[in-house]
């Protein structure tokens, strides 16, 4: 990659970052030591509603995929991954991350895509999830959006057959995926 593509990507990625902070701020969600809250948090209440708040909106290929930002607890370079224990195909492999190994799904395979090796210049998203946290792969961290029930259709309300996708939000002239990591570890792990 050109030196100066790299440093540009790795600029917008500390403004998302930052960005992310800052309405974690707003909407008073503490962030911790390695990010955001511990435990995920659903898009739809106990009453099935859809509540507001900010998306990380990532990018593989043409797809675009969001994930609530409270749920977010880390965005790091990709880094070499160690082999999983149980080889599967939906887990790329572990990374030790400041002592804690955490699986690294491949998010790709699971949304019916076309699978690549994992590359330097990708984005390693950490996720709170059930038991502990999960890592999957994006090509590009696009932005930060505030969703809100005008912009969100829930998958109650879509045919969709992706266990752990719960919506679809709709971003300018894109059409973005909600992924749920609880659902998502679940069904890959």
């Amino acid at each position: 990659m050109d030196p100066d593509r790299r440093k540009q990507l790795e600029s917008r990625l500390q403004t998302v970052l930052s960005e992310l902070s800052s309405l974690c701020g707003e909407l008073g969600i503490e962030l911790g030591a390695a990010g955001a809250a511990d435990t995920p948090t659903p898009i739809g209440g106990a009453d099935g509603q859809r509540s507001e708040g900010p998306i990380l909106i990532a990018r593989n290929d043409t797809l675009h995929i969001g994930f609530i930002a409270r749920n977010v607890q880390e965005i790091v370079r990709m880094v070499a991954l160690s082999a999983p224990v149980e080889p599967r195909p939906e887990v790329l492999g572990f990374v030790n991350l400041r002592g804690e190994a955490i699986p690294v799904l491949d998010l790709r395979r699971l949304l019916g895509q076309e699978p690549t090796r994992p590359d330097p210049e990708q984005a390693l998203i950490i996720l709170a999830a059930e038991r502990g946290r999960i890592g999957v792969v994006a090509d590009e961290v696009v932005d930060i959006f505030e969703l809100g029930q005008e912009n969100y259709q829930s998958r109650d309300s879509l045919d969709i057959r992706r266990g752990f996708i719960e919506g679809v939000a709709r971003v300018e002239e894109r059409l973005v995926a909600v992924i749920h990591p609880v659902l998502l570890a679940r069904q890959a792990l």
